[in-house]
């Protein structure tokens, strides 16, 4: 999304469901927001996967619209939500 800073994140399995993506992405938005002055954040996750939706609203995204994205080689493409939150 133009003008917004795209946020994502990827951890291994055994990590999944102990609260670390919603811990970590919490700390990367206060400190781009305080340090780099940045308001602007989005992020998307497959439709696949609402529990990512979860920890994006938990560090408070709102859902802007549905879309898709694919693979950086492009061997697949993913129905997806796509999020955005703008800070004061």
């Amino acid at each position: 999304m133009e003008g917004y800073w795209g946020m994502g994140y990827n951890l291994h399995y055994d990590y999944w469901h102990k609260g670390y993506c919603t811990e970590a992405m919490r700390a990367i938005i206060d400190f781009v927001h305080k340090e780099l002055g940045v308001n602007k954040i989005c992020s998307y996750h497959a439709v696949d996967n609402p529990r990512s939706g979860k920890v994006m609203e938990k560090c408070g995204l709102k859902f802007d619209h549905y879309a898709e994205y694919s693979k950086l080689d492009g061997s697949k493409t993913f129905k997806a939500k796509f999020y955005k939150m703008e800070l004061e």
